[in-house]
């Protein structure tokens, strides 16, 4: 939330804010603003006018698309798209004639950030694609934990791959393996182990 708009440069530094946060990711954003209602009850002579705010809502938010921003060119394009949507605030009025937006003042953004190719779509890598049809690697949000083993679960299929039933070149059978998920976990907390030198 920002609740001190009074120009739109501070719009623009707010977004500005945001993509320096998650310019490692690419993301997607929408938002809503908070704005002062004015209503006019009543004749020409006898006319009540009253005030209010309606603040900026996450329902709202779904009403308009939300934008992939992955480039500075994507958040210049959407800072347009917000200047175009302030126009339509401008001109249009909320229920009836009598109810007028006067004025913005917060802006609620929503960020959602997008997982990382490979396990959350998009390309993915080719010795990984069957473990990921199979559902045996999934995405992790590494804010939930604070040892993230999801990139070490996915290495310990390449290092601990399965193995088909096959015949060894002298005629001997090669029986098959296949790893239990459990294997493949402690087999992530062991590189995990090596390359960090934590538990």
């Amino acid at each position: 939330y920002k609740n001190d708009l009074k120009t739109i440069e501070d719009v623009d530094a707010y977004l500005d804010e945001i993509y320096q946060r998650e310019q490692k990711f690419a993301f997607k954003i929408a938002f809503d603003f908070g704005v002062i209602i004015e209503r006019v009850d009543g004749q020409e002579n006898d006319q009540q006018i009253t005030y209010k705010i309606n603040h900026p809502l996450e329902a709202r938010t779904e009403i308009k698309a939300p934008t992939t921003i992955r480039t500075h060119l994507d958040l210049a394009d959407y800072k347009q798209y917000i200047r175009n949507h302030i126009i339509q605030i401008q001109e249009k009025t909320i229920m009836d004639t009598k109810d007028n937006i006067i004025g913005i003042v917060s802006i609620m953004i929503q960020v959602f950030r997008l997982p990382h190719a490979g396990a959350g779509g998009g390309r993915i890598i080719p010795s990984l694609k069957k473990h990921i049809m199979r559902r045996e690697i999934r995405y992790i949000d590494p804010e939930k934990n604070n040892q993230n083993l999801c990139f070490f679960l996915a290495y310990s299929f390449i290092t601990m791959p399965d193995i088909k039933a096959d015949v060894a070149a002298d005629g001997s059978a090669i029986a098959a393996k296949r790893y239990k998920e459990h294997s493949h976990i402690a087999e992530a907390k062991r590189l995990f182990q090596r390359i960090y030198g934590k538990n």
